[in-house]
């Protein structure tokens, strides 16, 4: 099974941004992907 991914413009960046926080996406991430803060730089 192969995965497709596409990409878009985002003009407006602050109704991005302001959409990201109210639907909790970065908090969600942080739940999905385990971080390993043995990898950061």
């Amino acid at each position: 099974m192969s995965t497709n991914y596409q990409s878009e413009v985002l003009d407006h960046l602050g109704l991005v941004a302001a959409m990201y926080d109210e639907l909790g996406i970065g908090e969600l991430i942080d739940q999905l992907i385990p971080q390993d803060t043995s990898k950061r730089h």
